[in-house]
């Protein structure tokens, strides 16, 4: 924490938007330019909590606050190794993304929250402009080849970390552009393909092949494709549009949204001088007050509507936080986005009743009436207000009331998916599918759902297809921290098990000179190996507790050195194959709440977040939740649990080799916990992030149960498969 007054001398500001005027005659992106002493102000408003439930409050784990501290601070290239260590598509989420961690801001509960979209996008945006953002092609080659069907945000997330694990990476998109909806349905005066663009070259280049113009399902059968490829990844998201079945539906000049916003894009594309279907000229209106609709209106605008009406069936939203939409959940309150500022009526608590049209079949207009919300039977209800009826003119109406799930077709069919009640792609806690080898991603199992959502289940489940394919390191997760020791080129892994109360530590392979930022003298010459992480359990023997003093800690030297022939046994930056893999404990979470992490270890903020825990079957997520704020969080803790070196010097691993026994388990704020019964002071441990000395390839792979990923937020995905080499495990 730079400025631990910055939240107190500085307010909020974001850039300021282009005159309407302007942006309106272009379809560039509506913000200004930002000036880096503005966002470096901004980032120093970060409070750098004890418990910053910006972490938990994003889907993908942002380890928020670090790359807050580094802009502030400055240390462009370290903040970017820090944000791409959680998500792959920075530049994605920080324009569309509408921001869950600002919402769970702990400064927002009494002023407004820490710009964190604007510094992510400054940071991306800085790190491609000074050519941070590389290739990262794997090391070595599994020979296993993985298709993935789709190529949306978890589709493009899937492949990346399929990738640079080392597989054979196919992705199948039926549109003739890679993209998904960040291609054809984001306009471009909210996202710059650009963006899309230059990303996209660093994954072929990495090895990744795009192949569009594919409709799997009809132009390759799903049997084709299952022999072509050890698995399949579907993320064909949630495409199937909610219609309005009333009276005059069949009218001529009633589209759905994704009939519209596409044509625009391929205009910006260079395919087309102008869209098939314009709103120049036209009394538009707008079914649906969401993010889709916005889109429609500000694509509107650009055409030149003569006026446009968007309607809502909800009632207006209050401009504050209701009681019943407390702080840190996601505030329903009213909003006006960069289209809105452009012009345009918001209607809200109206119904559409029917269309009307000429004798030609053209829609000249609709008939409406005002509702009121209800509750009958303990169902709510929309019934009319009486006397409310209205009449539209309207000669174009789009449809954006969203999406009911994944399309019904010749895929689901062919692939012989089971579908859950809602229509969704059902799947089991490892993200497969009924059909083995078929895997499900983003809103084609969930539903339709955020853009951060979309990412960290395609990470997941390209960590979940590593591990179908024996190379994952499964069960292993978060448990096992590890401890390096140059000179003998050994690891102890050393876990908690709770079935046998004792701490075991396993030797296990290390190579420093897969570090490329390691030199032979064994120091460092990465940029951000000064980074450090200090480790220390804090326990006590129950004795020791009671005396009010604390036992002595004990290092054991390894019982032996790990042979020349294990330390080779791996070809890149800390894989653990078949051959040294440990073998997992039953660990638990209670187990995994031990391995404390110090608050600040330099910059790195690895350990202190909330981690909302379940704990129990009631009906409503906060009563059944509790806050450990002393744990390691579900997502953070593991964030440091693979390292490519250490300067330790005369400091070996702990108890390497041996066993200790446990303490009787205590009872704390965030459950039974089991406690080591001394204290034992580890080695001081170092991360090796740099862009330019990273290694060439992740540094291993752990699965995220699909169920821990909805109830916690937490998503790793891939240990270390991001831009960083910096390991990240998440909890299964």
């Amino acid at each position: 924490m730079a400025d631990p007054r910055g939240f107190l001398k500085h307010d909020r500001e974001l850039p300021s938007h282009r005159p309407v005027p302007v942006r309106l005659r272009d379809w560039k992106e509506v913000y200004e330019d930002f000036p880096e002493d503005k966002i470096r102000t901004q980032a120093s408003r970060c409070m750098d909590c004890g418990i910053p439930f910006c972490n938990n409050g994003c889907p993908l784990g942002n380890i928020i606050p670090d790359w807050n501290d580094l802009t502030y601070r400055g240390l462009w290239h370290d903040a970017i190794d820090r944000l791409h260590a959680t998500n792959n598509f920075p530049e994605f989420t920080g324009r569309l993304c509408p921001a869950p961690c600002e919402s769970a801001c702990v400064l927002g509960i009494h002023e407004p929250p820490v710009a964190i979209k604007r510094i992510e996008v400054e940071i991306i945006d800085r790190a491609f402009a000074e050519g941070w953002v590389v290739p990262m092609p794997a090391a070595t080659k599994t020979g296993k080849k993985v298709a993935v069907v789709g190529s949306g945000p978890a589709g493009l997330a899937a492949a990346q970390q399929l990738t640079r694990a080392g597989h054979d990476v196919v992705v199948y998109e039926r549109a003739d552009r890679i993209g998904g909806l960040l291609r054809y349905g984001i306009p471009e005066f909210k996202m710059e393909k650009r963006h899309l663009d230059r990303r996209l070259e660093q994954m072929e280049a990495e090895g990744t092949v795009f192949r569009t113009n594919v409709n799997v399902g009809v132009d390759v059968t799903a049997d084709e494709l299952r022999a072509e490829h050890d698995a399949v990844v579907l993320c064909c998201g949630a495409t199937q549009a909610r219609d309005l079945p009333i009276e005059g539906r069949e009218l001529s000049g009633i589209h759905q949204a994704m009939e519209f916003l596409p044509w625009a894009n391929k205009v910006q594309e260079g395919d087309l001088d102008e869209s098939p279907i314009s709103a120049e000229g036209k009394d538009v209106i707008i079914i649906g007050g969401g993010d889709t609709g916005a889109d429609c209106l500000g694509t509107s605008h650009r055409h030149g509507a003569r006026s446009i009406h968007q309607f809502e069936i909800m009632p207006r939203p209050p401009e504050e936080r209701p009681e019943a939409n407390p702080w840190p959940t996601y505030p329903m309150v009213y909003k006006v986005t960069s289209a809105h500022e452009e012009g345009g009526e918001r209607e809200y608590a109206i119904n559409t009743v029917r269309f009307v049209g000429d004798e030609d079949g053209n829609l000249t207009g609709l008939d409406t009436v005002r509702v009121e919300q209800v509750v009958t039977d303990g169902h709510m209800r929309f019934q009319p207000v009486e006397g409310s009826e209205q009449h539209f003119p309207a000669q174009m109406v789009f449809l954006a009331m969203g999406f009911t799930g994944p399309e019904q077709n010749a895929l689901v069919e062919q692939f012989g998916i089971d579908l859950t009640d809602r229509g969704n792609v059902a799947r089991d806690d490892g993200w497969a599918t009924n059909v083995d080898g078929v895997f499900v991603a983003g809103d084609m199992g969930r539903g339709q759902s955020l853009i951060v959502w979309a990412i960290a289940e395609g990470r997941s489940a390209a960590a979940a297809v590593d591990t179908y394919h024996g190379r994952g390191q499964g069960g292993l997760g978060p448990a096992a921290a590890p401890w390096c020791q140059l000179s003998s080129g050994a690891i102890a892994l050393r876990t908690y098990s709770t079935a046998k109360s004792r701490i075991v530590s396993t030797p296990n392979t290390w190579n420093s000179e897969n570090c490329l930022g390691h030199t032979k003298s064994g120091g460092c010459r990465s940029r951000t190996c000064s980074i450090m992480i200090n480790r220390l359990v804090m326990a006590k023997r129950p004795a020791a507790r009671a005396a009010g003093s604390r036992a002595p800690s004990r290092r054991v030297t390894p019982s032996a050195a790990t042979p020349a022939s294990a330390s080779a046994a791996t070809g890149q930056l800390g894989r653990l194959t078949s051959a040294n893999r440990p073998v997992p404990t039953a660990a638990t979470t209670a187990d995994r709440r031990d391995l404390r992490v110090p608050r600040r270890g330099g910059s790195m903020n690895v350990g202190m977040a909330a981690v909302m825990r379940p704990t129990g079957n009631g009906a409503g997520r906060a009563a059944r939740t509790r806050i450990t704020s002393t744990a390691i969080a579900d997502k953070t803790r593991a964030r440091s649990t693979s390292f490519c070196g250490a300067q330790t010097s005369s400091t070996v691993p702990p108890d390497a080799g041996t066993t200790q026994p446990l303490a009787k388990p205590s009872t704390s704020v965030g459950g039974p916990r089991e406690t080591p019964s001394r204290v034992a002071a580890q080695p001081r441990l170092w991360l090796c992030p740099s862009t330019s000395q990273r290694p060439a390839s992740p540094v291993g792979m752990s699965t995220v149960s699909r169920t821990s990923l909805s109830q916690s937020g937490n998503n790793a995905g891939i240990v270390g498969g991001s831009e960083t080499g910096l390991s990240l495990r998440s909890t299964s």
